[in-house]
């Protein structure tokens, strides 16, 4: 898989306020390749090391301790899905993810630094909105109990400061 490919997919590189966006498009990417079982756990990493039987003659055989080709292919296929993740990290984050040994470390990282990142982009005005409601209320109410009349221009001055 080439480098526009990759890019083709996930459009911005992650620096940590766009966890959401980056996470929906690199999933559809890996998904697209096959490779999404890297980061999820379903594709684990086979033994190390595996018994093989060994002919020594036609009557008996002995079993010898062998590496396990489909370790190194999962080696080889994990690498690789890490390098794409680190492709799209921003330098900032890149030095965040770089002692890992594997993509799912990396990608479980990932999530636990920025999941709660992402705020809805209506959060702070609606927030604005809610406190500048409780001072007004407060002032409205502060007035009407003392049975002070208040002007409107006061209560403009009051709702400003």
């Amino acid at each position: 898989v080439s480098a526009t490919t990759v890019d083709s997919f996930v459009s911005a590189k992650l620096d940590g306020t766009n966890y959401k966006d980056w996470r929906n498009q690199m999933v559809a990417f890996l998904v697209s390749q096959g490779l999404v079982g890297y980061v999820n756990g379903s594709i684990s990493a086979p033994p190390l090391i595996i018994s093989a039987e060994v002919c020594d003659s036609i009557l008996s055989s002995l079993s010898e301790l062998i590496l396990n080709p489909a370790h190194t292919h999962w080696r080889q296929t994990d690498q690789y899905v890490m390098r794409v993740l680190q492709t799209t990290l921003h330098e900032s984050v890149l030095s965040d993810v770089a002692g890992f040994s594997t993509s799912k470390a990396v990608w479980d990282a990932l999530a636990e630094m920025f999941s709660g990142n992402d705020k809805p982009k209506g959060q702070p005005l609606q927030l604005r909105d809610h406190l500048q409601k409780m001072k007004k209320d407060l002032i409205n109410g502060s007035f009407s109990a003392s049975q002070m009349p208040m002007c409107n221009q006061d209560r403009v001055r009051f709702a400003l400061d």
